[in-house]
Parts: structure tokens; C-alpha cells; sequence
């Protein structure tokens, strides 16, 4: 693997992370304005049945998948990858790889439609041309928008 290749990989890396930490950071807030609209809802008391329930799903869901300890974990690992692109100078190619290896082993469970989206910021960061570049369905672009 030669180092442009390993770079981009970085590359990659990070701006998957970087995707994956803006996704779940809004859904760990969207979930938390539901819940206190909600919350209010019940106090003006609009249908506290209705929304007693919606509050229990919604910190069902925040619980289960715990989007805001997710955000964080790969805010951190988007600085890793970060740092290694930054510093990738000052290692042999054999380091580098070596680094890499070790930041993938504990990448986080990234949704497979930020994948795409991935592909396509580090191409456009690589300076592919852009008729070479990763065309996005629709539903890809709508989640672009949606997570920077």
C-alpha cells in the first residue's frame, strides 16, 4: 500500500467519524427537545396519555442506543484520525500503516449510509476530479445536508 493510499484512508477515517459524531450528536439533541416539549405538553395538559407515552419511547430509544456517549466516541476517534493525518510526516510507511491498523481496530459501528458521503469528502479533499468522484444517490445527499 503505498502512503498516498494510506493517507487517504485517513482520510476517510476521519471524515466517516466526523459524519457519525454530527448524526448522533442531532439525534442525541433532537431527542432531548422532544422530550421536553413533551414533558410541557403534559403540564398544559394536551393528552398526557399520548405524550406520557412518546416521552417513555423517546428515553427508551436514548437509552438503547445512546446516541450522545456515541457522538462523543467518535468526536474522539475523528481527533485520532485527525491528529495521524496532521502528523503523518514525521512516520515511515510502515509506521503509518502500522497506526492506521490500530485506529481501525477500534473504530466505532459507523451506519453503512455514511459511507458514501465519506468516499466523497475525501475525494474532493484529495482533489479528484470531479468526474471521478463517488456519485450520490438521493437519500445520500439528503443525509450529506442533514450531517454536514
Amino acid at each position: 500500500m503505498s502512503r498516498d493510499e494510506i493517507k487517504d484512508r485517513i482520510l476517510y477515517g476521519y471524515y466517516l467519524e466526523q459524519l457519525y459524531t454530527t448524526a448522533t450528536g442531532r439525534l442525541d439533541r433532537l431527542f432531548s427537545v422532544l422530550t421536553l416539549i413533551f414533558g410541557s405538553a403534559i403540564v398544559l395538559k394536551a393528552n398526557p396519555f399520548f405524550f406520557g407515552v412518546m416521552i417513555v419511547i423517546i428515553s427508551a430509544v436514548q437509552s438503547t442506543y445512546q446516541f450522545g456517549k456515541q457522538s462523543a466516541g467518535a468526536a474522539k476517534q475523528s481527533f485520532e484520525y485527525l491528529r495521524l493525518f496532521t502528523n503523518e510526516a514525521r512516520f515511515s510507511d510502515a509506521d503509518l500503516k502500522a497506526k492506521l491498523i490500530e485506529l481501525e481496530s477500534i473504530d466505532n459501528n459507523i451506519w453503512s449510509c455514511l459511507k458514501p458521503i465519506a468516499l466523497r469528502k475525501t475525494q474532493i479533499k484529495m482533489d479528484l476530479p470531479v468526474e471521478n468522484q463517488e456519485k450520490l444517490s438521493r437519500l445520500s445527499t439528503l443525509l450529506r445536508l442533514l450531517c454536514g
